[in-house]
């Protein structure tokens, strides 16, 4: 059965993931410096000295790990959209098949490639040390994020499909809930679950350089603290199925410029940033979302959309390229393309089109 939404309304969704791939590319691909300054024991951030030209490249090279947010919105906007408008009754077969089929096939491939060449990446790239089978092992069931060792060591870009593969094992309940209680009494609880759980991690595991790794396992190998992203894209999915009036974009530009302001102050103080950073750009993103829907045909959203049809592909294979410090940032993000939209068409393109959005 089709998606209750118009067709057309996806190519806003493209646009959506061609922005989070491009900021992703960004912050992986630039320059080290251009990041700011760890935090000092006081947990302020002391901010380096950076020109001008520097200080505009920072929304790129510092803060382009939001990407990821933006994509844990739209994979809940696409989810939840087949059964917002409680017109295609919900079979977990179904689901389930679809998700599989789209994310895993392509994703195996992509560990395979690179389980299949870790000498020549670990010796071109900055990445020294080794991944073992176990590594291997745990990427390929997804559970990888689970472990320190393993959470990072064949490419850091795949932590987030483990906590995507949770947001689908956590659909079905999640569906029944948002029938029973409604989208916005389930962003609430997942609002206070995720400050409540950043919370306890910051008193029980300090995210200083003794406790870096297993912090980010708690934070990233767990989708319950980012449920709340994840919930605001499914937000906007309804929105769309109800079909309501455009509002002018104008005033929604002015509220995503003054939360994304808020979250960048929120990163000069650490239990601050711990505590609310994620929150608010997952909602600026949540309405970036329905803005490029409602306004898909502008010259900005058609620049995207095509970016973000191979935004998958070019997200699994992006880190190795990358990675290749010794080459011109020009020509590895060169490189990234060829080989992101060749991996699209021998691989990618064979799993999606089974698939829903």
């Amino acid at each position: 059965m089709r998606t209750p939404c118009k067709t057309s309304r996806l190519f806003g969704v493209d646009a959506m993931r061609g922005l989070a791939i491009l900021l992703v590319l960004g912050y992986h691909a630039g320059p080290l410096r251009f990041r700011l300054a760890e935090y000092q024991p006081s947990g302020v951030v002391a901010l380096p000295h950076l020109s001008v030209g520097e200080l505009l490249q920072l929304p790129v090279f510092h803060f382009g790990f939001v990407g990821v947010h933006a994509f844990f919105v739209v994979s809940g906007f696409c989810i939840h959209l087949r059964y917002a408008a409680n017109q295609t009754r919900f079979s977990a077969t179904d689901f389930f098949r679809r998700r599989l089929w789209r994310i895993v096939p392509p994703y195996w491939c992509a560990l395979a490639l690179s389980a299949l060449l870790p000498r020549l990446l670990s010796s071109l790239a900055h990445h020294a040390e080794m991944p073992t089978w176990r590594d291997f092992f745990l990427h390929a069931l997804f559970a990888h994020s689970f472990s320190k060792q393993a959470i990072f060591s064949i490419n850091p870009a795949f932590w987030s499909l483990t906590t995507e593969m949770q947001f689908y094992l956590l659909y079905p309940l999640l569906l029944f809930t948002i029938r029973r209680f409604g989208i916005e009494k389930m962003i609430a609880a997942t609002l206070i679950l995720s400050l409540v759980w950043r919370a306890t991690l910051l008193l029980l595991i300090p995210p200083d350089v003794d406790h870096f790794m297993v912090y980010r396992v708690w934070l990233h190998a767990w989708c319950l603290p980012r449920l709340f992203e994840w919930l605001l894209g499914a937000w906007a999915a309804e929105r769309v199925v109800e079909e309501k009036p455009r509002r002018k974009a104008a005033a929604h530009w002015g509220l995503i410029v003054l939360l994304l302001t808020a979250a960048a102050l929120c990163r000069t103080q650490m239990v601050i940033d711990k505590l609310f950073f994620d929150a608010l750009v997952g909602v600026a993103f949540a309405l970036v979302l329905r803005l490029f829907i409602a306004n898909q045909d502008n010259f900005f959203a058609r620049v995207l959309a095509p970016v973000g049809t191979i935004s998958y592909s070019l997200y699994l294979v992006h880190v190795p390229i990358v990675d290749l410090l010794w080459l011109p940032l020009s020509l590895r993000l060169t490189m990234v393309a060829a080989v992101g939209v060749g991996f699209y068409w021998l691989c990618e393109r064979r799993f999606s089109f089974r698939a829903s959005i």
